[in-house]
């Protein structure tokens, strides 16, 4: 049996992806709030890329996308002055933002891959559990039916019996 790709593998409803990836996302604002003072100059981006992997390993990759991204965007449109400007970047941190987004791609795809697995046996699992109980209805089946089977045997076994011992005595 071979199970490709599941297109839904998370067990969650959508309302529930919905709730859950408002509720990181809210998270990771208040989060990034209550420490935006104390760490004055620190880079919380990979704050988003912890959150969007939490949401990834729960509901799926597009919704850890989604979440990250809202964040993100959330905490720019809240925060002022912008907590990320995208001019005058050093090479540095062009290096820093492509290490950021190869970690967090390469994450995403690997735990993408696990849940899937993880799905893929699950399935497998239902279906061998199904058969293993197909195969023992069947069995008991067998088994009932051979009683069965006996008990007619042995009925006719004695009604012949009993049908021959008339025949016999009516002859004498």
């Amino acid at each position: 049996m071979n199970i490709q790709n599941a297109a839904d593998w998370s067990p969650h409803s959508t309302e529930q992806k919905v709730l859950g990836s408002l509720g990181l996302v809210l998270l990771s604002v208040v989060v990034h709030w209550v420490l935006n003072p104390w760490a004055d100059g620190v880079d919380f981006l990979y704050l988003f890329a912890t959150v969007g992997l939490g949401s990834t390993y729960v509901f799926g990759y597009r919704w850890g996308l989604l979440t990250t991204l809202t964040g993100f965007m959330a905490c720019q449109g809240l925060f002022k002055p912008t907590v990320y400007v995208l001019d005058g970047i050093s090479p540095h941190e062009w290096w820093a933002l492509a290490d950021f987004a190869l970690v967090s791609v390469s994450t995403t795809v690997l735990i993408e891959r696990l849940q899937r697995l993880r799905y893929q046996q699950t399935l497998v699992m239902k279906v061998m559990q199904s058969r293993h109980q197909a195969m023992l209805y069947s069995e008991n089946l067998r088994q009932v039916q051979a009683r069965e089977c006996e008990r007619i045997k042995a009925d006719m076994d004695a009604l012949r019996l009993t049908v021959g011992q008339g025949e016999k005595t009516q002859l004498h």
